[in-house]
């Protein structure tokens, strides 16, 4: 994520054709379901 700063906050949606699709992830995540990221980045190291 090279274009993210520090403090910033991104929330990531990916499709579920593109996570787990019509498998789904057994009892935590059911099929044809969006995964959704909340993302800050707190600091950078060296």
């Amino acid at each position: 994520m090279p274009n993210m700063h520090t403090g910033a906050k991104w929330r990531l949606v990916i499709p579920s054709a593109q996570a787990y699709g019509a498998e789904g992830a057994g009892d935590l995540i059911a099929p044809y379901t969006p995964l959704v990221f909340e993302i800050e980045l707190l600091a950078v190291g060296d």
